[in-house]
């Protein structure tokens, strides 16, 4: 106060102003301080004029105890303030970016944290080479140090296989031509075949020579996983059975009741929402066991095209899987090359038709004239005629027996070709499965428009995408899906949302699904898989 006094006086304002002038200054200080108070904390409610709204970019990781709600990266963080009444969707978007800024906040930023939040998670010390991991992870910039649980689910049934058999199993696996064998630092010798397979020649392995001596490792070659345990018999040699082209789900329901006993690892709330909410959500809806409703509602389910099973427990590596396969999960190269990746001419989210976009051929089962309405993407094109102002999904290539192929024809008519860029007109795009995972995912995710995902198929990103953030879950039914297009493509603040989750997903694309990220996951998934030879373990 002093200095703004003899500021004052250097100007030699009369004095009669002195009385005028310093409370006014004083009160333009005591506000300024007020609102910045308002700005961090009870802003985050009540929105305030715009005229007092500061206008900042910022960019996750926040620091915590933040708790600007709906704080973003592309926007000024005004434009994402919580309005009095929250709508059903608006609070499914804003619980799970809470959800998701937990996430970011809480993983480690040095090894000491890292070292402590792997013991205090998973019980035990980390594996041979966790600081090498953690040093590349850190050269990678990625920003998911400590959350693998997929990777402790899938990996934790050969724990508790005794060493002995674990070994055993491996080397009866040789005899078999549909696995990739990769053994004593041989991936990188060996990468002309990789690159012949195309799911795995994009992925830097220069971190396979950390890994330990005897080093051995099985990679499925085909879109299907393989290890469908159903024996409890673990002296049983390892045979493979072809279950393709044929009525599945009895199968399943067998894997359920022998191997699951009956239970699913996921509790069933009887007051369940109608929607996916939460990433735990997510996963839960992925649980094939706790989902008997599921029966006619995915291809794969009624006749895949192909698949080849062994009923015993072993170690595979595939690139995707459903819930109740035992294949440890490696991510596809496939989603980052050209051909998916690819997607020049994309516009902004503002502007666009407002629609829910698909393209695809009828894959994903072996079609008859019994079930060509149960396979999920003819699900999808049915359901785009009944609602043909929000919905516009076709299928461009036709796929089955010759029931089926005439079936396809009465209900959908001549398949109609497209190209990638008309999706880029489209505020909403939708993802569904093929034979296996969508190679188009990340593409999607890039196109600055809404991705709505129905899947039953686990990839290795599960942990880090989260619903109503990145994208818009919906159930394998899909009878919430005309419902919740229509909030988003009708509403004012179905819009707002829907342009917010559209720049989330881009941004998270190129900085949490990267290339590198997925390079991040694979050390890591290696390190816990290769313990497996050296660590101990009661025969």
């Amino acid at each position: 106060m002093d200095y703004i006094l003899n500021t004052l006086r250097s100007i030699r304002l009369p004095a009669r102003y002195y009385s005028l002038v310093v409370p006014a200054i004083a009160t333009v200080i005591v506000l300024t301080i007020l609102f910045n108070i308002i700005d961090s904390h009870i802003n985050a409610f009540v929105p305030l004029p715009k005229f007092l709204s500061k206008s900042k970019q910022r960019e996750l990781p926040k620091t915590r105890g933040d708790n600007i709600l709906y704080g973003g990266h592309f926007f000024p963080h005004r434009e994402w303030m919580v309005p009095r009444h929250l709508d059903k969707f608006e609070k499914l978007f804003l619980d799970s970016y809470l959800e998701y800024r937990a996430f970011l906040d809480r993983q480690s930023r040095t090894y000491a944290d890292a070292v402590k939040n792997y013991k205090k998670r998973y019980n035990r010390s980390p594996p041979p080479g966790f600081d090498k991991w953690f040093s590349y992870a850190q050269t990678k910039a990625s920003l998911v140090i400590d959350d693998y649980d997929s990777i402790e689910e899938s990996i934790a049934p050969y724990r508790n296989m005794p060493q002995k058999e674990f070994l055993h199993r491996m080397e009866e696996l040789r005899v078999y031509d549909n696995v990739f064998r990769i053994a004593e630092y041989k991936v990188i010798e060996r990468n002309e075949l990789m690159k012949g397979q195309g799911l795995w020649h994009l992925l830097d392995w220069d971190f396979f020579y950390d890994l330990p001596e005897g080093f051995l490792m099985y990679i499925n070659t085909w879109d299907e996983p393989f290890v469908f345990p159903q024996e409890l018999n673990r002296t049983q040699k390892i045979e493979f059975f072809d279950l393709g082209r044929k009525p599945w789900w009895p199968a399943l329901l067998e894997h359920c009741n022998v191997w699951e006993g009956r239970n699913s690892k996921y509790v069933r709330k009887n007051d369940r929402h109608d929607y996916i909410a939460t990433i735990q959500d997510a996963k839960e809806a992925l649980d094939l066991c706790a989902h008997p409703e599921y029966e006619g509602m995915h291809g794969f389910f009624n006749a895949p095209g192909s698949l080849m099973v062994t009923k015993q427990l072993v170690p595979i590596f595939s690139v995707s899987k459903l819930s109740v396969f035992k294949d440890l999960l490696l991510p596809s190269a496939a989603p980052w090359h050209p051909e998916f990746l690819g997607n020049g001419g994309i516009k902004d989210f503002v502007g666009k038709t407002k629609k829910l976009y698909w393209r695809g051929s009828a894959t994903g089962g072996d079609n008859n004239g019994d079930n060509v309405l149960k396979s999920h993407r003819s699900r999808l094109a049915s359901i785009s005629q009944e609602h043909p102002d929000l919905i516009d999904a076709k299928v461009t290539t036709y796929f089955g027996d010759l029931e089926g192929l005439q079936q396809q024809w009465r209900e959908f008519g001549e398949p109609e070709r497209t190209d990638h860029g008309a999706e880029n007109n489209f505020s909403f795009l939708m993802d569904m499965d093929g034979h296996g995972l969508s190679g188009r995912y990340y593409r999607l995710l890039r196109s600055k428009a809404v991705v709505f995902k129905s899947t039953a198929v686990q990839q290795w990103h599960d942990d880090r995408m989260f619903p109503w953030v990145h994208y818009i879950p919906i159930r394998l039914g899909m009878k919430e899906l005309a419902e919740t297009v229509k909030w988003f493509a009708t509403t004012e603040r179905g819009d707002e949302i829907g342009r917010r989750i559209a720049e989330e997903a881009d941004w998270w694309s190129r900085t949490g699904v990267r290339e590198d990220d997925a390079n991040v996951y694979t050390y890591r998934l290696f390190l816990e898989y290769a313990a497996l030879f050296v660590e101990p373990r009661p025969n």
